[in-house]
């Protein structure tokens, strides 16, 4: 076979498994197949040196903290404490949806701390419009945690279902003593 040819089909080849339109290891099979073993070099020397699996807990860490510090530990105005939150929780969705359409484990992570980030903002806003309406803020965890139970049973997850769950009746069971036992 001419040379000129070859490499069209080689081309081709390498276009179907980019692409995904044959199987990685039937496009492997026909490149070494077409090149006479010299593809199994090219393959090698060109995969990518990038470590995502260092990479990617260090995202989430570092948004754990900023998400830490910025509500706890800092005196920020609640003016700067949302908007921040906002941010954050935006950048974790899109990490997990990133994530969840390579089918990358990584995407539960942040969708963990997608919820953490809302719990946290929800909360704060309401400690901030109401300082002393705990029942208001009953409301907005159990709002949360029917949140998390129903995306847990939608998804799958059994730990966001039981986190609701469990969540939601010990809310409850303060709401019931604050109401009824307070003196």
């Amino acid at each position: 076979m001419n040379q000129h040819r070859k490499e069209i089909i080689l081309k081709e080849i390498e276009y179907w498994k980019k692409n995904r339109l044959l199987p990685e290891q039937y496009c492997n099979y026909l490149l070494t197949l077409y090149s006479e073993g010299e593809h199994e070099e090219k393959s090698k020397r060109s995969k990518s040196v990038f470590n995502w699996s260092f990479i990617i807990p260090n995202i989430w860490f570092v948004l754990f903290l900023t998400t830490l510090l910025a509500n706890y530990f800092t005196e920020m105005s609640f003016h700067l404490q949302i908007p921040l939150n906002i941010i954050l929780l935006i950048c974790s969705i899109g990490f997990s949806v990133y994530f969840s359409k390579k089918k990358d484990v990584y995407y539960k992570v942040f969708m963990i701390l997608s919820f953490f980030i809302f719990f946290i903002t929800t909360t704060e806003m309401v400690e901030f419009i109401s300082p002393t309406n705990h029942i208001l803020l009953g409301f907005i965890v159990i709002f949360n945690c029917l949140l998390w139970y129903l995306l847990g049973r939608k998804l799958m997850f059994t730990y966001l279902k039981w986190a609701g769950l469990i969540g939601f009746f010990l809310v409850i069971l303060l709401l019931i003593k604050n109401l009824f036992f307070t003196l």
